[in-house]
């Protein structure tokens, strides 16, 4: 009687265990890998060349180096770091190539003056537009990171691997990016802690 194999993966994690399956060329797990982290991996390159066609290209190409080379894959080490590390490479390449910046710049925010137009920046839509221009307004390295940490949910250990950086650097470039941000939303909260009390 064959053996059932077991297929478990998370945003988080990808298992020693799944990383083997596919290094044996197991193209059930392969899949399994591409439809967990395709999206988190288009939404990374995409903060970073700030281009949907190539930084869908960019994953794609990723995907498809991983298969290729899947013979190389150490199943002692973390598969997820890999694939990033492979994502950021090709992403930083894209943009080399292309002799641009592909960032988004955003003007500094207005601020209003009449209630009925502050209780519009109340609205959950305002608000998070608020929150990306103050994280575009962090000094680069330290904008890579805090993504990385806060909405690719990265650990520190992981983005430590993918940088190249010490754990210690992640942690002093994340206090000082929390502290920033601060002080960039700083005017925005005494916005709604006034609205909150009137």
């Amino acid at each position: 009687m064959r053996d059932k194999k077991i297929y478990s993966i998370s945003r988080r994690e990808i298992s020693p265990e799944t990383a083997g399956q596919i290094k044996d060329g197991d193209i059930k797990a392969f899949k399994l890998v591409f439809t967990t982290f395709w999206n988190p991996l288009l939404n990374y390159s995409l903060n970073i060349v700030n281009d949907m066609p190539a930084a869908e290209n960019i994953v794609q190409d990723t995907f498809l180096d991983l298969w290729e080379n899947r013979s190389k894959i150490d199943r002692e080490k973390n598969l997820k770091t890999y694939i990033y590390t492979i994502t950021r490479n090709k992403s930083l390449n894209f943009l080399k190539s292309h002799h641009e910046k592909k960032r988004a710049s955003f003007n500094e925010p207005e601020f209003v003056e009449s209630r009925e137009l502050m209780e519009s920046v109340v609205e959950r839509k305002e608000l998070t537009q608020e929150v990306l221009k103050a994280v575009e307004k962090l000094p680069e390295k330290g904008r890579e990171i805090f993504i990385m940490s806060r909405y690719d949910n990265l650990k520190y250990s992981e983005i430590s691997e993918i940088l190249g950086i010490s754990i210690k650097t992640v942690e002093t470039q994340m206090s000082r990016n929390l502290k920033k941000l601060k002080e960039l939303l700083a005017r925005l909260l005494t916005f709604l802690i006034f609205l909150t009390f009137m």
